[in-house]
């Protein structure tokens, strides 16, 4: 029989003992080789012993081959005993080989020509076109390979869903963790919110208290001022009263100073007066008696203008007293307005005395210049 080399067939090469996932390469072993269940191998099997529990996308030659339950080989099987066990498959030429020609070609690392069956000539059938069975070979190694491709994106696709699953459970886990956080951060706004509304609404009531607080300011600066005003327009008041007062008290001490001149002069016609009595006494003595008299009204006048003199004296004080009262005017208005009344009074009681006292001097001096001119 003439051999197909099994070099080079797949690039990918590695040796095992048992073969539990997806994997890509020709297996070689002189141990017994196990594909397991749910497993898939895409390359060529040589190994004294293969049991097939899942996919081989490849020839296989041994010298015993099982394939169990769901177990399926795509691809030549050539092996001196083979089991098929219920609901197994091979898609392929299967060829009986003898160990002798096992061993040679398992050195060789070739697989021999799978070819028809030889039987008894009574028996013989039509062998199938060389063609055909090429072309039969061909989409068996295209379903294979499609199969193998299959399995190998499958295999991807679980390797990468397997990946993307960590990867979604890790960042699952980091969002957990920051929704937590966010959790705990928005709850601990929610507090600061909280506080924050109660502290709004303490300065808002503090606000309004402050607001109400500077109202009633406002009312009592205004009320103040309002005050300010009446006292400052009565200021202004006692001032123009203080003022009339003043010009009413330089009005007095010019009739004042008006009378003591008046005085004086009359003191100067009383002493001219007495110097003449004192002289008329020495020609008549009837002038005793009316100088007696005169004499006598002379000391009545002398007391009375001391007595004025004091009440003058008195006056002036009490102006001086008034215009220490004006100082303090703000404190005591009223005061001061009775006691310049009283002081107008007092004056005008002077004055009116003044008067009364400069008629009868008058009319006594004219009797007794009358009396007088008569002797």
């Amino acid at each position: 029989m003439q051999g197909r080399s099994l070099r080079n067939i797949f690039s990918r090469q590695k040796a095992a003992l048992q073969i539990n996932a997806y994997q890509v390469g020709d297996v070689y072993s002189t141990q017994v080789v196990e594909i397991g269940l749910g497993a898939t191998l895409v390359g060529h099997i040589v190994a004294p012993v293969v049991h097939v529990y899942g996919l081989v996308y490849g020839s296989v030659l041994a010298q015993e081959t099982a394939v169990y339950p769901g177990g399926q080989i795509w691809g030549d099987v050539y092996t001196a005993k083979l089991n098929i066990e219920p609901d197994a498959s091979i898609h392929g030429w299967i060829s009986t080989i003898e160990a002798a020609s096992y061993t040679e070609y398992a050195q060789n690392l070739s697989l021999p020509q799978p070819v028809p069956p030889e039987l008894p000539g009574d028996e013989q059938i039509i062998a199938p076109d060389a063609s055909e069975v090429e072309q039969k070979k061909i989409l068996q190694q295209s379903a294979a390979l499609a199969l193998a491709a299959r399995a190998e994106l499958e295999e991807s696709f679980d390797k990468r869903l397997n990946e993307m699953v960590g990867k979604v459970i890790a960042r699952n886990k980091i969002l957990t963790g920051e929704l937590e956080t966010a959790v705990s951060e928005l709850t601990a706004l929610q507090t600061a919110y909280q506080t924050n509304q109660t502290d709004l609404a303490t300065r808002i009531s503090q606000q309004e208290q402050l607001n109400q607080e500077i109202q009633i300011a406002r009312t009592l600066l205004a009320e103040r001022d309002a005050t300010i005003m009446t006292l400052q327009n009565n200021v202004k008041a006692g001032q123009l009263k203080i003022e009339t007062l003043s010009q009413q008290r330089q009005t007095s001490e010019n009739t004042l100073k008006s009378k003591q001149a008046a005085y004086t002069a009359l003191l100067a016609r009383h002493e001219s007066l007495e110097t003449a009595l004192q002289a008329s006494l020495e020609h008549t003595s009837d002038l005793e008696e009316s100088l007696l008299r005169w004499q006598e009204l002379a000391e009545y006048s002398e007391a009375r203008a001391k007595e004025l003199e004091e009440n003058q004296n008195a006056l002036q004080i009490k102006l001086e007293v008034a215009q220490a009262a004006y100082a303090k005017i703000e404190e005591n208005q009223f005061q001061l307005k009775d006691d310049l009344k009283t002081a107008q009074t007092t004056i005008k009681k002077q004055a009116s005395v003044i008067k009364q006292l400069k008629d009868v001097t008058s009319q006594k001096i004219n009797d007794l210049q009358k009396q007088l001119a008569n002797k």
